[in-house]
């Protein structure tokens, strides 16, 4: 097997792995991905799009009407009201960076502690964005969570993704001085027994 067949291994990937082998074989390694779309997922990948303006909020709220008018599911116009409220909030918690580069992809040799390249797979992954701050390779990281912002706070130190992601950018010649970790909280808000969608998406 030469370099270029080489599996790549993500954070996600490596997940799955250790949660469940027979899944991180089924997704990672044959590409088989389940019928539903999960959707904290989908919100994320959406999310990611409107915070480096390959999205807009009038694009995204289309992608969600096509969504309804093909299953009927109204219910779903309620992820299309939180994305435009994280986004609102997402500008207005983090100013942009005048000269990030966003989703900056990466992939690079698993070495053995000998310092051997492995055979089989290769680490991949995607850096949501990077910019030079006073003169530091600053790496940014978006996160939507369900979280309160002090669980995810803790969470950090035991953060593998964050420092996959470092070495990642070490791959292609950044040292990472510091993390601009943005992160924006989901609402856990229900809809209260006879309460109108008008005021429950207020």
């Amino acid at each position: 097997m030469n370099n270029d067949d080489r599996v790549g291994l993500s954070h996600t990937m490596r997940s799955r792995v250790f949660g469940c082998e027979r899944k991180a074989l089924l997704g990672g390694l044959m590409r088989l991905r389940s019928s539903r779309e999960k959707p904290a997922l989908r919100m994320g990948t959406l999310f990611d799009q409107m915070a480096t303006g390959r999205l807009t909020i009038a694009e995204m709220e289309k992608i969600y009407n096509a969504r309804i008018d093909e299953s009927g599911d109204y219910e779903e116009w309620k992820e299309a009201v939180v994305l435009r409220a994280l986004f609102r909030l997402y500008k207005k918690a983090y100013p942009d960076f005048e000269t990030e580069e966003s989703n900056l992809r990466f992939e690079h040799p698993i070495l053995s502690p000998s310092g051997k390249e492995h055979h089989r797979v290769k680490a991949v992954g995607e850096i949501d964005g990077m910019d030079i701050i006073r003169s530091r390779w600053v790496m940014i990281e978006r996160k939507t969570t369900g979280l309160t912002i002090e669980q995810r706070v803790a969470n950090i130190p035991r953060d593998n993704q964050l420092r996959g992601y470092v070495l990642g950018a070490e791959s292609f010649g950044r040292k990472v001085r510091e993390i601009s970790y943005r992160v924006v909280r989901k609402p856990r808000l229900r809809q209260k027994k006879n309460e109108g969608w008008p005021s429950f998406l207020a």
